[in-house]
């Protein structure tokens, strides 16, 4: 395939926003401090 296949396709490449629109720090403060940690203890082990 191509390199640029994408575009016959009509693709392009896309980035994330930096941040969330509508954040809730609450879930973002449980995500940092309690989910985050867990899964990079997990992917160590």
């Amino acid at each position: 395939m191509p390199a640029a296949a994408h575009v016959w396709w009509g693709l392009t490449f896309q980035r994330p926003d930096k941040r969330a629109v509508e954040q809730d720090p609450e879930a973002a403060r449980i995500w940092r401090e309690e989910t985050w940690p867990a899964i990079r203890a997990w992917s160590k082990a």
